[in-house]
């Protein structure tokens, strides 16, 4: 779900169309945990502090990559350890469990809707 985009972090739940709601742009898509930075999958998975269980699932994921690549540790850029962890075979079934657990994570807090006033523009004439 999360390589196709098609799970429920904010920055996708958010551009759906709602009923009777307006567009939220990205900027305001914030993290449901932090509130501190657009809730998308490089954040979710490498950055977002906001709750001990994410924290410490991604601890496990980390101590686990580096005992299959300690070269794992040489990779200080969090786009560039995803991608690369993402990308090898001898990973899957970890990275699976990881994303099983960060989806589970996610979705047992709802997503923050911003106010209307806070992201759109009202132009007076």
């Amino acid at each position: 779900r999360f390589i196709t985009s098609n799970h429920r972090l904010a920055v996708e739940v958010l551009r759906w169309v709602r009923s009777g709601a307006d567009y939220i742009p990205e900027q305001w898509r914030l993290c449901r945990f932090c509130q501190s930075d657009v809730e998308d999958e490089l954040h979710a998975f490498m950055i977002c502090g906001g709750t001990p269980d994410l924290v410490t699932a991604r601890a496990e994921l980390r101590s686990d990559m580096f005992l299959i690549d300690p070269e794992l540790r040489l990779i200080w850029d969090p786009r560039a350890f995803m991608t690369t962890v993402l990308h090898r075979s001898d990973n899957i079934a970890r990275v699976a469990k990881f994303l099983y657990t960060l989806d589970s994570i996610f979705t047992s807090v709802p997503v923050i809707i911003p106010p209307v006033d806070s992201y759109r523009t009202i132009v007076l004439t």
